[in-house]
């Protein structure tokens, strides 16, 4: 018995993968097309949806985080990331954490002014103040549970963006990321995106113990308007929202690991249109039939 078996089954790494990490046989096989009903039914809900106007475009992506099948419907329409690009910054800064112990608890200050009209969470209690002392722990808390804009700013400006770090560009290429000359993370595909939540869940590139803080914190964001809202109240989520907005154009996106009791999956769900509660009411459809489907299809497997 190793010393990762012992330590990786531990009730601290709950939110990881037990059978990849506990070496535990995995029973339950799902191939391909035992999902062509759940396609099908996301098929049709992207159409009605689209035709009843209340999203102008609607994409997803479906991954078996057990078993391995993938479905995608309409992933390849282009979105604006927004803050969905806050996790692949947040792996990048873990990795940096498992290089250099104590690196989350280097303390930054925040300048003594912010650029002006910059958007921010909307609770301002959690946002950073100017002149202000906290530790990486911190922003890093504030920048996934709340979402908030200065916080990241922060992170990108003095690690992110940081040549002393320079282990966070072989981190964005490792994530298949690319980076624009002005430091801006460039477009990322859905599938990209879904496998940044696989690689947490299985621990592919993070330790274990930093896999599990990662998907703590996003298992605390505060949105629960999307995909928390289609599923039952008890299971967890462990999700990054973003959002992006013109005067003519909305854009709301949901994307992470669904805890279903047998079955862990990811779902990513990507709209745009001109109202963010017709998008919000819209991804809660998704993710509701997407549950309901994985559920009808553990009943089916039981029943034989």
């Amino acid at each position: 018995m190793t010393w990762r078996f012992m330590t990786s089954c531990h009730e601290n790494y709950d939110l990881l993968n037990k059978s990849a990490l506990c070496d535990q046989n995995n029973t339950t096989y799902r191939s391909e097309l035992n999902y062509i009903p759940l396609r099908e039914d996301i098929a049709n809900a992207v159409t009605s949806l689209k035709n009843s106007k209340r999203v102008s475009d609607i994409s997803v992506f479906f991954r078996d985080l057990k078993s391995g099948p993938r479905i995608g419907v309409q992933d390849s329409v282009t979105y604006d990331a927004a803050s969905l690009m806050k996790v692949p910054a947040l792996i990048a800064i873990l990795h940096l954490a498992d290089i250099y112990p104590g690196f989350l608890d280097q303390r930054l200050t925040a300048p003594a002014s912010f650029p002006p009209g910059m958007s921010n969470t909307d609770q301002p209690n959690e946002t950073i103040q100017p002149n202000t002392s906290y530790t990486i722990h911190e922003l890093l808390e504030k920048m996934i549970k709340y979402s908030d804009n200065l916080s990241a700013g922060m992170l990108s400006d003095e690690v992110i963006n940081n040549p002393q770090y320079n282990e966070v560009q072989h981190t964005f290429q490792d994530l298949g990321m690319i980076r624009t000359l002005n430091g801006k993370i460039g477009e990322l595909s859905m599938q990209s995106y879904a496998i940044l939540f696989a690689s947490l869940y299985n621990t592919w590139y993070l330790s274990d113990a930093m896999s599990q803080y990662a998907l703590q914190l996003l298992s605390q964001t505060n949105f629960t308007s999307g995909i928390v809202a289609g599923i039952p109240e008890n299971v967890r989520v462990a999700h990054k929202f973003g959002t992006f907005q013109t005067d003519n154009k909305s854009e709301l996106h949901d994307c992470g690991i669904v805890y279903h009791p047998i079955t862990p999956y990811v779902l990513c769900i990507l709209t745009n249109g001109s109202d963010p509660s017709d998008e919000a009411t819209a991804i809660a459809s998704i993710s509701h039939i997407v549950y309901a489907d994985v559920d009808a299809m553990r009943s089916r497997q039981i029943a034989h």
